[in-house]
């Protein structure tokens, strides 16, 4: 045993003569010299006082030295997010690795961590681990339960989160189920706010709670019932006093709005804002703090200050920043404008979630203001490629990728690559208004994705039309019908997509470009110059030709341009 707590049960056969149980405790193999006695130490964790890999403190692990020095890692396990620690001495995997992480945490107080008579030793500590509320040093672990779980901290997190703790992990429905919790003003029972979503942290035990607009230093009262531990051990009714957060937080969309020029309305304004990690610092500048965050409603901005943060957020976490609106411009270029808080003081409100999602957008809808500094995603197909930078589209406009301050490899993307690319929107205008010059970041290489099954072997063709299967081929031309034609084509062609009269003269040219995937295009029964075509029988030919010079593919279906008879 180590004097460690909580208490992990750990046992080493080089002391002591013991009979060794039936079912093995923790078992430290590496072997002990002179008096030196192998034990566990718990590095980093929420104060950020731990190791720094890449300057950045490593979270959340427990590292089992062979002695007291730390000379000598004989192994470790991280028992929260696999982020930034990536050695290990006997993991092949590194650490942070599927053999390494056991997402629970470590056990709660009067709880032990041991292996119970199913385990094997798979080298996979979620499947060898086990929580145990009845702790038996050098003998054979009980893997039980039956220990209540507590309510251990009850705090508001901006004007519109709650942050509900628990000793252990809990169970995902009931800990999500908004009947379980109640929030009212202390005082006479006032009524205080609705709760509008809850979440479960990653490892099982914080609740965050979406709330209504909160009042600043308020004190508020919240019930909490019905919510069983993962042994179904139901928590005690608890009611726990909290005051409202003590500053007042601008939601984002407010630092967002824009003016004429493309400026935040707020620039030089003092603001709070809260959201969730979607790019953390790191990432795009190691030095410095440039990461940013969005809300429940899609609005993302820049947070950025010299310097690193001494409590570094990871994606997903909920966090505060204080500080400045200001936009920025290059004082040589002119270039701009991304809005940004500067001098950022963030403060980390709610650890390991996994609530926001990308905005999924079409490639010409990322050039929006409205989405400037937002964690968004798209696909489109490889149009160019500039060295630091590609552009793709979907057909509606193209947006351009851009390798922003990171390391990504762009060169395995090539023209006519059907690429889905997830990342935050950022804006470099060359001049006012600051209303173009929009970019797509990736944060990671597995941020962009090639769609390899997004193409047709050959060309296809197929009419989409609002009126009866029956009719499906026949536009009515006195009723401004429109004809939307489907089409898919072979990867990396050039594709023209034409309306033929049945004499072989073109009529209508619907597309000529670079291959897109599957794309609809429409014809409402008009010519090149808007006039209505003739009644009479028409042919959609969809061509795509290999830009390489390879073999081409050919589509064709007839349609019937009419009038309804009287």
């Amino acid at each position: 045993m180590f004097g460690f707590y909580p208490d992990y049960e750990l046992y080493d056969a080089a002391h002591g003569d013991v009979d060794w149980p039936s079912v093995d405790n923790l078992t430290l193999a590496s072997p002990v010299v002179g008096d030196e006695s192998q034990e566990i130490r718990l590095v980093g964790g929420y104060d950020g006082n731990g190791t720094l890999v890449a300057n950045t403190p490593a979270y959340e692990a427990v590292y089992l030295y062979s002695d007291r020095t730390l000379a000598y890692l004989v192994d470790a396990v991280e028992y929260r997010d696999p982020v930034f620690l990536d050695a290990d001495g006997c993991d092949a995997f590194g650490l942070g690795g599927p053999a390494d992480a056991w997402v629970p945490g470590p056990p709660p107080a009067h709880y032990s961590l041991g292996r119970d008579e199913l385990s094997t030793d798979t080298d996979v500590s979620s499947a060898d681990l086990v929580l145990s509320s009845e702790p038996t040093p050098g003998a054979v672990n009980i893997a039980s339960d039956d220990l209540v779980p507590v309510v251990s901290g009850v705090l508001g997190a901006g004007s519109e989160f709650l942050v509900v703790t628990f000793n252990e992990p809990v169970e995902q429905t009931d800990a999500e189920d908004l009947s379980n919790y109640d929030a009212f003003q202390t005082f006479a029972g006032r009524p205080g706010f609705a709760l509008t979503e809850a979440w479960l942290s990653r490892d099982g035990r914080t609740v965050l709670l979406a709330t209504e607009r909160q009042l600043p230093d308020t004190l508020y009262t919240i019930t909490i019932e019905g919510i069983d531990d993962l042994a179904g051990n139901a928590v005690a009714d608890t009611s726990i006093d909290f005051r409202g957060y003590f500053d007042d937080t601008t939601p984002i969309a407010e630092t967002q709005a824009w003016t004429d020029d493309g400026f935040s309305q707020m620039v030089t304004e003092e603001v709070a804002v809260v959201g969730f990690t979607t790019v953390p610092p790191g990432v795009f500048q190691p030095d410095r703090t440039n990461m940013y965050v969005m809300d429940l409603d899609g609005w993302g901005i820049n947070l950025y200050a010299n310097g690193l943060v001494a409590r570094p957020p990871i994606y997903g976490d909920l966090i505060k920043a204080a500080g400045s609106i200001t936009d920025y411009v290059s004082s040589t270029s002119g270039a701009g404008a991304t809005t940004e808080v500067d001098n950022s003081i963030i403060t980390v409100l709610a650890r390991g979630f996994d609530i926001i999602e990308p905005v999924e957008l079409s490639t010409d809808a990322v050039n929006d203001e409205r989405y400037e500094g937002a964690f968004v995603r798209t696909s489109g197909v490889v149009t160019s490629v500039e060295g630091f930078a590609y552009f793709i589209d979907d057909g509606t406009g193209s947006i351009q990728v851009y390798q922003n301050f990171s390391d990504l490899d762009f060169s395995g993307f090539a023209l006519g690559d059907s690429v889905e690319v997830t990342g935050v929107v950022l804006q470099y205008d060359l001049s006012r208004p600051y209303f173009s010059g929009y970019e797509l970041a990736p944060r990671y290489q597995s941020d962009m994705v090639v769609r390899e099954d997004h193409y047709s072997s050959d060309a296809e063709v197929g009419i989409v039309v609002d009126v009866d299967e029956d009719e499906r081929l026949i536009l009515n031309i006195d009723a401004d019908q429109t004809i939307e034609i489907r089409y898919n084509t072979p990867r990396a062609s050039y594709v023209s997509i034409r309306v033929y009269d049945l004499q072989g003269r073109s009529v209508a040219t619907l597309y000529d470009g670079l291959s897109l995937g599957p794309q609809r295009v429409s014809w409402d029964g008009r010519d090149e110059r808007g006039r209505k075509v003739p009644i009479g029988v028409y042919v959609v030919n969809v061509q795509a030709r290999s830009h390489t010079g390879g073999d081409s593919g050919e589509a064709a279906i007839p349609i019937v341009v009419g009038r309804e008879l009287d």
